[in-house]
């Protein structure tokens, strides 16, 4: 709710009750296709966004994903969508920096095999920027 509220592109959560969470469906017919099983016509332009979306999560949510990767990532018809926020964190948690680096270096390694260029430490000066 924090991360929607934010203005951070993930599915709109309708309801929960103890650990069970009900979100939008995210697809057409099909569910959307998690980030390593889309076609991704302009890499480049992809990760900026993921990269833009990360730090909206950081900075206007106040949350560290803290377990982003190609695999927590769906792409709806060309848009990124971030879902999977069970170990979500507050930037103040005695591990978010290590989490956020590696939320970072997963985000870096999976586009870098698709010939974009990452330097995880400005990347992550942007996010926290």
């Amino acid at each position: 709710m924090r991360a929607k509220k934010a203005g951070v592109t993930v599915p709109e959560p309708y309801a929960f009750l103890n650990n069970i969470l009900v979100l939008e469906y995210i697809g057409k017919d099909d569910i959307a296709p998690p980030l390593n099983k889309a076609h991704i016509k302009d890499p480049k332009k992809v990760f900026d966004t993921i990269i833009k979306e990360t730090k909206k999560l950081y900075k206007d949510a106040g949350l560290v994903h803290a377990d982003l990767s190609q695999f927590n990532i769906l792409m709806d018809d060309g848009k990124v969508v971030l879902i999977d926020f069970g170990q979500a964190t507050l930037p103040t948690h005695p591990h978010a920096d290590e989490f956020l680096e590696r939320d970072v270096r997963n985000i870096c390694n999976y586009f870098s095999k698709l010939g974009v260029k990452c330097d995880e430490k400005n990347v992550i000066e942007q996010i926290r920027g």
